[in-house]
């Protein structure tokens, strides 16, 4: 193959290879149709080469003739020249772009350099194109270490997994995204705010991803303690009733905090925005004065804060106060135009305020008013304050008193001695101690009167005496009854020893013939003498015996009642055992008890411990108490004595019947003097009424106590409870 062949098979190549190139560009380029025209050229300058190649390589073809050479030769040189005209404004367009784009670049790369945020610009696969030194200084990579590397391979991966899902997301939306995000930073971690964006081509297309960001770390440590203080303000401003509120004075328009407006009744989507609003809202009365001191204010003859109270009726129709700070806010010209102020809450203490006037008042109502006369001085011992009676007492008025001392006044003593007093009074002054006498004192009546006076300090809020007070207590009317009193007392004693005389006298008397009745009516019944005749007579013996014995009874009944109120009975102790006592007793009852076939019963423990007593008086009490439990219980029935320590010591012996009972209200009755609870009791079953108070009065004799349990058709329970005072322990039985 020749060299001319061989060029001609280059140049038909290169020609191709053109062409392919052109039509390339077509989807690229916005010059479609020049580049059109050159195409074209290129094909027929291909085509003009074949022909050349074929005739060179001897193939039989047509030959065209010389004005067909000569008209692709003027197409293709039009087609050259049509294209190269089109594109030349492309290509000085390109060019002056190219020089700005230089330009530019430069003042990009300016930008860049001295931004404080973080730039980079990766490609749609995540690798890195561009970064700027605050990107470096950020994450601690030179650019050497960083272009052309993916995010994984830079950055922490975390951080790097985060980057590119919001890489996806820009990707796929092709709109920015500004988001907040942890960052680890080279110097630790923080937040960062980030700007992504898409990088496009001239053709708009997405070619990257370009991001810009800047630490905010402090910025939202700052944004975050300020949000801490603005939280911390409203919960104080809730906690204490304090809002907030600024109030055009011109137009009338008003800001007012949420927490004030919940707090002047305003429901869910209510707000107060005009002053009006808030006129509508105070009580009546009060619009007025508020309207006053605006007026003031913007004539400019007011420019000091202003504190004020106002009430207003939320819609639940309670009352609530509110103390308001008006701060005046001075323009330049010297005029209010606007208020800022704070309102709160004052209901409480507006509450507390009136019950204390309220209780002030009543506690002024009643010293005025008590029977007693009160006295206040201050510490130079000058007269304060007196109510009605001390006044009234003395002759006085508080004109005449008030503001000075004794010396100072006129015609009016106070006591005889003032001396002793104005001693007293310092005494009071100096050591704080309360101070009572009794003193007589002239009145306006012109009696003397005893007068029990008692001074005492009075301390002010630090605890200090600030004053001095008295309180006198006219004593004359009570002395006068404690004197006949003391006079009935002794009329009474006197009245005491003759009763006790008498029946000391008529004890003898009535005791030595019932004694000689029962002697002589027993040797009747006896027979003593011989037997008689007439039984009846001896039947009748029996029955005076009897009602001599029972009147000898209550004749020492009484005897003991009188010297145990006398305090003339005594006590003759000696260690006593319950269960002889007891039976003793026992054996009194059985024959009445025998007579009604009543079982009478014992359980008194062998081990029971020894009580200090009088055994006559507790056998008396015993005897009392089982002739109650016999008398009162039906045939039949059962009566039973029963005694036991319980843990304290303390020793109980109970009488316990199956007899009539008693209601419960019945039972503080039975234990007085001459009483029984049903009078038909005494007719059906006799006696006098004094056996329980007896028995009662001798136990109290012991320092013990007497119980009654009783229910109505039942039966009774009396027992009889000694201290652990009166017990002995004997030492033989180990007992402790």
């Amino acid at each position: 193959m020749t060299i001319t062949e061989i060029i001609l098979i280059g140049a038909m190549g290169l020609q191709f290879a053109a062409v392919c190139l052109i039509f390339r560009f077509l989807y690229y380029s916005n010059q479609r149709l020049a580049w059109l025209l050159i195409a074209t050229a290129l094909i027929l300058m291909t085509a003009q080469t074949f022909v050349m190649f074929f005739d060179l390589i001897g193939v039989e073809a047509p030959a065209p003739s010389n004005w067909i050479y000569a008209l692709i030769t003027l197409t293709v040189s039009g087609f050259m020249f049509g294209g190269t005209l089109m594109t030349g404004p492309a290509v000085r367009s390109r060019f002056n772009r190219q020089v700005e784009a230089g330009a530019s670049m430069a003042i990009m790369e300016n930008l860049l350099a001295h931004s404080p945020s973080s730039i980079a610009v990766r490609d749609i696969d995540g690798k890195y194109l561009l970064v700027n030194d605050a990107y470096e200084r950020d994450f601690g990579k030179t650019r050497d270490e960083i272009i052309g590397k993916r995010v994984e391979d830079v950055l922490t991966p975390e951080f790097a997994e985060e980057t590119a899902q919001f890489d996806t997301v820009v990707l796929t939306t092709g709109k920015p995204l500004i988001h907040e995000h942890p960052t680890t930073f080279v110097r630790g971690e923080g937040m960062m705010m980030s700007v992504r964006f898409p990088v496009r081509d001239a053709d708009g297309d997405i070619i990257g991803i370009g991001s810009i960001g800047t630490d905010v770390t402090e910025t939202l440590r700052v944004r975050q303690s300020l949000q801490i203080q603005q939280d911390r303000y409203e919960r104080a401003t809730q906690a204490a009733q304090v809002g907030v509120w600024e109030w055009n004075l011109l137009t009338g328009d008003i800001y007012v905090a949420p927490n004030l407006e919940e707090m002047l009744g305003c429901v869910e989507d209510e707000h107060i925005t005009h002053i009006d609003n808030w006129y509508a809202r105070i009580e009546a009365g009060q619009k007025a004065g508020i309207e006053e001191k605006v007026a003031e204010y913007l004539a400019g003859k007011r420019h000091e804060e202003d504190v004020s109270e106002y009430s207003v009726r939320t819609p639940g129709g309670r009352t609530r106060w509110f103390e308001t700070r008006s701060l005046p806010v001075v323009e330049p010209n010297g005029k209010v135009m606007r208020l800022i102020g704070t309102d709160t809450e004052i209901t409480l203490r507006r509450q507390t305020e009136n019950h204390a006037r309220e209780r002030e008042a009543l506690l002024n109502s009643v010293l005025e008013n008590l029977p007693v006369g009160i006295l206040i001085k201050d510490k130079e011992l000058r007269y304060q304050s007196a109510n009605k009676t001390y006044l009234e007492w003395y002759g006085a008025t508080m004109e005449d008193l008030r503001g000075k001392t004794f010396g100072e006044t006129t015609g009016f003593q106070e006591d005889n001695d003032n001396s002793s007093v104005e001693k007293q009074e310092r005494e009071v002054l100096e050591t704080g101690a309360i101070v009572e006498r009794l003193s007589a004192r002239n009145f306006a009546d012109g009696k003397q009167h005893v007068v029990r006076i008692t001074k005492f300090p009075i301390h002010d809020g630090k605890g200090e005496i600030s004053k001095i007070g008295s309180v006198s207590v006219d004593m004359t009317e009570q002395i006068v009854i404690q004197e006949e009193l003391e006079a009935a007392n002794k009329r009474l004693d006197a009245a005491n020893r003759a009763k006790s005389e008498f029946l000391a006298h008529m004890s003898h008397e009535l005791r030595t013939p019932l004694n000689s009745v029962i002697g002589f009516s027993d040797m009747v019944r006896t027979e003593t003498l011989g037997p008689i005749e007439n039984k009846t007579y001896v039947q009748y013996a029996g029955y005076i015996q009897q009602s001599a014995s029972h009147l000898l009874d209550v004749i020492n009944d009484i005897l003991d009642i009188s010297k145990i109120e006398a305090g003339e009975l005594e006590l003759d102790e000696t260690p006593t055992g319950l269960g002889e006592l007891v039976d003793d007793a026992m054996t009194l009852a059985s024959q009445r008890a025998a007579g009604k076939k009543l079982n009478v019963s014992s359980e008194i423990p062998d081990d029971l411990p020894l009580l200090l007593l009088d055994d006559r008086m507790i056998k008396q009490v015993m005897v009392n108490l089982l002739s109650n439990a016999v008398k009162f219980t039906p045939d039949g029935g059962a009566v039973v004595v029963s005694a036991k320590c319980d843990p304290d010591r303390q020793i109980l012996v109970s009488v316990r019947d199956t007899g009539i009972g008693m209601a419960e209200k019945d039972i503080p009755r039975a234990m007085q003097p001459f009483e029984q609870v049903r009078r038909s009791a005494r007719l059906t079953h006799g006696g006098t009424g004094l056996g329980l108070s007896l028995s009662k009065k001798l136990v109290e004799l012991h320092g013990a106590e007497l119980f009654i349990n009783s229910e109505l058709g039942v039966g009774t329970t009396v027992t009889v409870m000694f201290p652990a005072s009166r017990t002995i322990v004997e030492r033989n039985r180990g007992v402790s």
